[in-house]
């Protein structure tokens, strides 16, 4: 089974894909956006089912849903939103586009994998971090894997906050919103609950707000909080949760 991933979150692609390959014969290919997957659509790559983001640069999931949809030679294919948005109005758009299925982040394994119609196994907090073992379980994964998926998430966090500073400094404040929704998503995946939070609030304070110093402020609070979550992410497991 051929599976195209289109996200234009690293991580959140990392996650799919981690999963989607623990069911036997799926092939993955990852797009870093909309107009990406559709550039492979029309160079005659033919997936079985596409899965997209909605938040994206260029093209966005609904977008590419939507010209998929008026394209008579590729409105057949199966196209799954997989998205943190939730809200009326993009539910519906993607219904009336005919969407396969919409399923809201963050995910748990066995009910994203039943929505696909992909075969798989049926799949407490601490100071802002999700319990491991709760973690793995939605996500379907063992405890070494989700290590690795957080210590490379952070190690991207650097270059995001500086992507971030940058369009700002532009009053660029949509793409820094953008990408601000785009590591929000990753953190509660990954169980960076209140680091997710706190990327929430920055995001939506550039959404309201032209205040500079304030964002400023607020993203300051990110990077502490991010520094502080992969600090007891680096202490022994036993100090993260109690053994089950």
């Amino acid at each position: 089974m051929k599976v195209l991933i289109a996200d234009d979150d690293r991580v959140c692609r990392m996650v799919l894909r981690r999963l989607l390959e623990r069911v036997s014969a799926v092939e993955v290919t990852e797009a870093e956006d909309g107009q990406a997957a559709l550039d492979l659509l029309k160079g005659g790559y033919w997936p079985d089912l596409c899965i997209l983001d909605v938040l994206m640069p260029r093209l966005t999931g609904l977008e590419f849903l939507e010209r998929v949809r008026g394209d008579a030679a590729l409105r057949s294919l199966r196209v799954v939103i997989c998205t943190a948005f939730s809200d009326r109005e993009n539910v519906i758009r993607a219904a009336k586009a005919h969407v396969d299925a919409y399923v809201t982040k963050p995910y748990e394994a066995e009910i994203l994998l039943r929505e696909l119609h992909i075969p798989g196994e049926t799949i407490a907090r601490q100071d802002g971090i999700e319990d491991p073992r709760v973690v793995c379980k939605r996500l379907g994964i063992d405890r070494p894997l989700l290590a690795t998926m957080q210590t490379e998430f952070f190690n991207h966090l650097s270059a995001t906050h500086t992507r971030i500073e940058e369009a700002i400094q532009v009053r660029d404040f949509s793409s820094a919103a953008m990408i601000s929704n785009g590591i929000k998503g990753a953190c509660t995946t990954l169980g960076l609950t209140k680091l997710g939070n706190a990327f929430g609030q920055f995001e939506s304070a550039l959404k309201d707000s032209g205040d500079s110093n304030r964002f400023e402020s607020l993203l300051r609070t990110v990077v502490e909080q991010g520094a502080a979550d992969r600090e007891q992410l680096n202490q022994p497991v036993s100090k993260l949760a109690v053994a089950a």
